[in-house]
Parts: structure tokens; C-alpha cells; sequence
């Protein structure tokens, strides 16, 4: 009896997996498939127990390929309307003020908050304390919002944080940022 069971879960497993791309996901639709069948059983004969189950496979695959393309458009909705006006969106000017900073600030900057280096491993490979590191990265941080606020226009709280769109200033005479 447990080989019947076996060879049907087999070809049931390389029937959904011609199907669907991923393991764990015919896995999903395998085990989708044998509940329904029991299920299936307890409530009523079913006549073609070969066809019932190629049948309701189909109708699992068609069920989560409709539900991925449905989470798939509802994360292009969450992300479109999540998106910044490009005008206001001040990650363009960023670029361009990391550049005008002093290479070091730029390089320290880089190395702890955007490739995610500790704050440690960079000290002890100048030489540094952590202290001394951590101290520096501070800097180069308000060297960075200072140039920011000089050049962007910024919504901010009572503490300093910003809370809305960031707009570009019109440049008077210096330097434009770069994001138009």
C-alpha cells in the first residue's frame, strides 16, 4: 500500500513541478492537492480518482499563480504610491553632496552607512580607537546634513528630523546639486 501512495505522490510532485517554478511552491500545491482529496473522500465517491486529482492540481496551480500576480500588482500600487515626486525627492541630491565632501568624510561615510562596515574593523584598520571612529563618522554625518540643509529645502519637527518632501533650493550663484 505505502508504494501506490509513494508512486502517486511522485508523479503528482513531477506533474506540479513542470508547472511551477519553485520547489517549496509545488510542495505547497502537492500537499494542497492530497487535503483536498481526503477532504474530497470523507464528504463524497469520487468516480476518477486520476482525473479529480489532475483536475483540482490545475485548479491549485491557477489559484497561486492568480494570487502572485495579485500580490505582484499590489506591491507595484504600495510602491508607486510610496514613490517621491522625482522633483522632491532629495536622494538625487545626495550623490552630489557626498561628492563635494572632504574624500575622507566621503570614504568613511560610504564605508560605514552604505556597505554596512562596523564601526570597529574600520578603526582598527587606521589605527584608530572605536571611540576616535565613531567620533569621525559623527562628523562626516554633520558635514553631510549641514551641506544637505544648506542646498535642500527640508521639512523638520521641533527636534530636527525631517517629516516631509524635500525640495531643492534654486542655487544663488554656487554650485547646483546636481538633481535639477
Amino acid at each position: 500500500m505505502e508504494t501506490v501512495a509513494d508512486d502517486f505522490l511522485e508523479r503528482l510532485r513531477a506533474y506540479v513541478r513542470k508547472r511551477v517554478r519553485s520547489v517549496s511552491d509545488a510542495d505547497d500545491v502537492v500537499q494542497t492537492v492530497v487535503l483536498r482529496l481526503l477532504e474530497a473522500q470523507a464528504t463524497r465517491e469520487i468516480e476518477s480518482a486520476h482525473a479529480w486529482v489532475l483536475s483540482t492540481a490545475r485548479t491549485v496551480i491557477a489559484d497561486l499563480h492568480r494570487a502572485r500576480a495579485r500580490a505582484a500588482e499590489r506591491l507595484e500600487q504600495e510602491v508607486a504610491a510610496a514613490a517621491p515626486d522625482d522633483e522632491a525627492d532629495i536622494t538625487y541630491c545626495l550623490g552630489a553632496l557626498l561628492r563635494s565632501l572632504d574624500p575622507e568624510d566621503r570614504t568613511v561615510l560610504k564605508r560605514v552607512d552604505v556597505d554596512h562596515e562596523s564601526q570597529v574593523a574600520l578603526a582598527a584598520e587606521h589605527a584608530l580607537t572605536t571611540t576616535a571612529m565613531k567620533s569621525r563618522v559623527q562628523r562626516a554625518r554633520a558635514r553631510l546634513r549641514a551641506a544637505v540643509l544648506a542646498r535642500c529645502k527640508i521639512e523638520v519637527d521641533a527636534q530636527g528630523r525631517p517629516t516631509g518632501a524635500a525640495t531643492c533650493k534654486p542655487p544663488t550663484g554656487g554650485e547646483s546639486c546636481g538633481c535639477g
